[in-house]
């Protein structure tokens, strides 16, 4: 569990990054990140992948880009939460699965959340969420969306 943690700076690897943790099973709340993120796959501002956890309360404002299953927030969403957070910051896709909150939500929730920050991508690419497999809610996203997408949800529904 990590409560009101703080990160700055930049993070790059490989896979299941993020600014604040790469692979969580836990809870994040009342978080963030200001972090640039650079990865091949489950790359996220704050989370790279969310399996069975929870984000609330939280936020990412750094740059991201990867391949695959990328997200301004989290990067890949499993059996997971998002709950009242947010991302601002570039998401770069060069594969598929790239959001401006969550790349790929997968059974998971994302509710009362939303991302400004532009997104790009080549295939299932979405301002609030690149692939969806799950349930979003009361969510919204303002950002521009370049590459194969949809306005709100890249692919899914």
């Amino acid at each position: 569990t990590v409560i009101r943690g703080r990160a700055t700076g930049s993070v790059s690897g490989e896979a299941a990054l993020g600014g604040v943790i790469g692979d969580m099973r836990g809870v994040v709340t009342d978080s963030w990140a200001d972090v640039r993120v650079t990865g091949t796959k489950g790359v996220g501002g704050l989370v790279g992948l969310n399996t069975f956890g929870r984000v609330i309360n939280s936020y990412a404002t750094g740059a991201v880009a990867a391949t695959d299953n990328v997200g301004g927030l989290v990067g890949m969403n499993t059996d997971a939460l998002v709950e009242n957070s947010y991302a601002t910051g570039t998401v770069d896709g060069t594969g598929t699965n790239a959001g401006g909150l969550v790349g790929f939500n997968s059974i998971s929730k994302v509710r009362a959340s939303y991302a400004t920050g532009t997104v790009r991508g080549k295939a299932s690419t979405g301002s609030l969420v690149g692939r969806n497999a799950g349930e979003v809610r009361q969510s919204f996203a303002t950002g521009t969306v370049n590459g194969t997408a949809g306005a709100l949800v890249g692919d899914g529904s």
